[in-house]
């Protein structure tokens, strides 16, 4: 169990209530719901999606929302809103539940390959918001299996976060905006260059509205070695799209 909120020390409220948020215990499974450093660097970025959004969405999507922080954290910051958490992890989903019933939040969870399982009636009107924390470690060149919390795929660890803007810029509203929180390698022979960043700018219909780096080096554990073999460094981003003008 952890606080799932930060609480802001120079200001703190000592009688507030905390929120907590459940997740699994150490050692991680293959199936463990993780919840540490990058949740919490993804919500404090979600905490500014609001200059972002043109209105108050009808409709926000979590996808690889793990046991829910995305979904809980929109859906109580725009409780009118229709909230979905999607998730390939029935262990991960199965918290989410009880992580929403925690915080008050009326958030829907659904076994979900990316978008699989979104109703076709909020497909057809569009999603205003769609926000993601997804895997991204890179799969292992030497076949061995990562847990499902940390898969990100090929391309270093950013196939599922490309996946999820492509695949979600043609359910975005016209209005709609995406924010993924992930992890870019940044190769050590080219230290200026961040492929996602340059992969983003050429998603068609897409515009780059923010791109921010959250963390310059997590995960230093994973560089040296396997796919991270000449990695420098694992930097955190948020990035924000919507529709071209």
């Amino acid at each position: 169990m952890s606080n799932f909120y930060l609480p802001n020390v120079p200001t703190r409220d000592d009688d507030a209530t905390p929120l907590y948020y459940i997740h699994s215990s150490f050692p991680a499974s293959s199936d463990s719901v993780f919840f540490g450093p990058d949740t919490y660097l993804f919500i404090s970025f979600l905490q500014n999606a609001a200059r972002h959004l043109p209105q108050a969405p009808s409709s926000i999507i979590d996808v690889c929302c793990g046991s829910g922080a995305g979904a809980i954290h929109m859906s109580r910051t725009h409780p009118k809103a229709k909230a979905i958490g999607l998730d390939l992890n029935p262990r991960a989903l199965s918290l989410g539940g009880v992580n929403a019933q925690l915080a008050g939040s009326a958030v829907d969870f659904h076994e979900s390959n990316l978008y699989a399982a979104v109703p076709e009636a909020i497909k057809s009107s569009g999603i205003d918001l769609i926000v993601s924390n997804p895997p991204y470690i890179a799969s292992s060149a030497d076949g061995e299996d990562l847990p499902i919390y940390a898969d990100g795929g090929a391309e270093f660890g950013l196939d599922i976060s490309l996946r999820i803007v492509e695949e979600g810029m043609k359910i975005l509203s016209s209005t709609g905006v995406i924010i993924v929180y992930t992890g870019v390698a940044i190769p050590i022979a080219n230290p200026g260059h961040d492929a996602f960043l340059e992969k983003l700018r050429s998603v068609k219909g897409a515009e780059v509205a923010e791109y921010t780096i959250l963390h310059p080096d997590m995960w230093p554990e994973e560089i040296g070695r396997g796919a991270y073999a000449d990695v420098g460094r694992i930097q955190a981003v948020g990035a924000v799209l919507r529709r071209k003008a």
